[in-house]
């Protein structure tokens, strides 16, 4: 057995990189394809692509590790069924059952391994990503986001700025505020910032006020005025342009905002949060979500060898294409699974699919589970050989 389990462990390395670093590529694809449309928009250098896409590498590897480990196991076990060694290990007295231990082996260190990711790399790089945006997104973008439109402040508020002269002085704004029978405006040169602190002040301006009935009642100039309505309005908007880039998941979708705090805890914050009424929900559904996750390789890597054995697949194209058949399989149940599991957490959510958000999440791996289970008791059984003998060799 440790033959075996040198054997395996040793050939294995290079199928599962190649399943590992194809998966990254294939997903990063698209979302550099998402992050360029908006980097296109906001005028942010194109080299910040790789930048972002750094931050995102764990949460990548937490979701290439089981691709690499079907891969690996589909291609060293077509190679073992075409050179005959596994006719030599069932002649020698191996059981196909001793020769999936080895692979479970390798499943299980990956799963602690994708554990560690997911509760301690992912919550720090989203950290560290949240962070690089903000002071970015102020250093070089600032307010341009909302630059020549008109928006809403609060009520029957709006505002528009024309462009930003700097950092911490917006150009020509006019602030208006509409009812029923009059309008009140006001206009003014710059819009500065003061210094440490997210308070803005207008500079040379008019207060105009119009009415319906007795036409201008209020024509004031100014030299320095406070608004802090605008002042809070300028900062959720260069909030909202940030949200783009820090809310976006490895698959170019935005994350669900209410679940984005716990996502991000690691494990010992999440169990903190269970004697918390208001979090409890929440947190209980990410851990849960967090340990599925984890397991998953543990789960491919028994079920993936238990079809393998099973079928006799000799072909290392037919092993490629059948392992990303399966993990198509998996990671959009678990996509699915987790949008459902969302909508049933949320107290405002009416979805069709009422299930129990913790059971939602284990959903997939639980199906993967018995279904490898399933064909494990089946091996070495006569049934197995029944199914080879009538649907597998010619």
């Amino acid at each position: 057995m440790k033959t075996l389990n040198r054997y395996v462990w040793k050939n294995a390395i290079s199928p599962f990189f190649l399943g590992f670093f194809g998966f990254i590529i294939f997903v990063s694809v698209n979302l550099l394809y998402f992050l360029s449309l908006n980097i296109i928009d906001y005028g942010i250098p194109p080299w910040r692509l790789f930048q972002l896409l750094y931050f995102f590498l764990p949460e990548l590897s937490a979701e290439a590790i089981p691709v690499g480990v079907l891969l690996s196991i589909f291609w060293i076990l077509s190679q073992m069924s075409t050179k005959n060694e596994l006719m030599a290990l069932q002649v020698n007295g191996v059981s196909f059952k001793s020769v999936v231990i080895p692979f479970l082996i390798f499943g299980l260190l990956l799963s602690f391994f994708t554990f560690f990711l997911n509760d301690y790399l992912i919550p720090e790089f989203n950290t560290q990503k949240e962070k690089e945006l903000s002071d970015f997104m102020s250093e070089n973008i600032g307010y341009s986001t909302i630059s020549n439109k008109f928006l809403p402040i609060t009520g029957n508020k709006y505002f528009y700025v024309k462009q930003p002269i700097d950092n911490e002085t917006l150009d020509d704004v006019i602030v208006y505020e509409i009812e029923q029978s009059a309008l009140k405006t006001i206009f003014a040169d710059e819009l500065r910032k003061e210094v440490n602190t997210d308070s803005w002040i207008m500079v040379d301006g008019q207060v105009v006020n119009l009415d319906d009935e007795r036409g201008l009642t209020l024509n004031v100039d100014f030299d320095v005025t406070e608004f802090e309505e605008l002042s809070e309005e300028l900062s959720d908007s260069l909030k909202d342009a940030m949200s783009i880039f820090s809310e976006v998941n490895i698959y170019g979708q935005q994350d669900n905002n209410e679940q984005r705090l716990y996502k991000y805890s690691t494990s010992s914050l999440l169990f903190n949060m269970l004697s918390e009424s208001d979090e409890k929900e929440r947190a209980f559904l990410e851990l849960n979500s967090r340990f599925a996750k984890s397991l998953s390789p543990f789960i491919i890597a028994l079920l993936g060898t238990s079809i393998c054995l099973v079928s006799n697949i000799k072909s290392k194209s037919w092993s490629i294409v059948i392992s990303f058949l399966l993990i198509g399989t998996f990671k959009s149940g678990e996509i699915f699974m987790q949008s459902v599991a969302l909508h049933n957490v949320a107290s405002h959510s009416n979805t069709r699919y009422q299930l129990n958000p913790s059971l939602a999440v284990w959903a997939p791996d639980l199906i993967f589970l018995f279904l490898g289970l399933l064909l494990f008791i089946l091996l070495d059984s006569k049934i197995m050989y029944y199914i080879k003998e009538r649907f597998v060799r010619k």
